[in-house]
């Protein structure tokens, strides 16, 4: 088992639902998995992330030890000044992923945000920090409309204790003044502006 520091990608098994039997769909589960180890020359092994109900997947390690102090911070509140060039570094190694059918933890979620902030709005990462954190379920309501919801989040939750395909990372930041919500789905992204 990797150390709860990790950061990981989790690959929705494309081929889920798609075969006649039972055995057919081992055999076309195993080569996509085959062929997600040869892309990205990691390892990979299937987890089921469903909520309610089944969603086999395939989950790899991107990041063994994350930067703990830097994300402790982060959650904390801290001015992302402080610990810029790790979320640059988690953000680097996880962008190959960035693929429809990928799904990330809160940490890998964050990195996701923190980067689609300095891209599509053009402010440096160095002057924002966190100011709330929570997760929604695409269960409840779809994708839509939870990136619609514009109340603000006040408060920073702690991590899910374990990794569901429907959940969206919903992230608060101040601009220094601006509040933007970052909604997170794998690896889309929207953002929603108010103050």
């Amino acid at each position: 088992m990797k150390p709860d520091n990790s950061i990981k990608a989790y690959i929705l098994d494309a081929t889920y639902g798609h075969s006649e039997s039972v055995v057919e769909w081992e055999t076309a589960s195993a080569k996509f998995r085959y062929g997600l180890e040869r892309e990205y020359g990691l390892p990979f092994e299937y987890i089921d992330i469903g909520t309610g109900a089944s969603q086999p997947a395939f989950v790899t390690t991107v990041i063994e030890y994350a930067p703990i102090a830097a994300i402790a911070l982060f959650f904390a509140g801290k001015k992302i000044e402080e610990n810029y060039e790790a979320w640059a570094r988690i953000f680097a190694k996880i962008q190959r992923f960035l693929k429809p059918g990928t799904r990330f933890d809160r940490d890998g979620s964050a990195a996701i945000a923190i980067a689609a902030l300095e891209q599509k709005i053009g402010v440096e990462a160095k002057s924002f920090r966190l100011v709330g954190y929570t997760t929604r379920s695409m269960l409840v309501e779809p994708f839509d409309a939870i990136a619609a919801n514009d109340e603000r989040v006040e408060v920073i939750e702690s991590p899910l204790d374990r990794m569901r395909d429907a959940t969206i990372h919903v992230f608060e930041f101040d601009l220094g003044g601006e509040r933007v919500k970052v909604f997170v789905n794998g690896s889309e992204v929207r953002m929603l502006r108010h103050s």
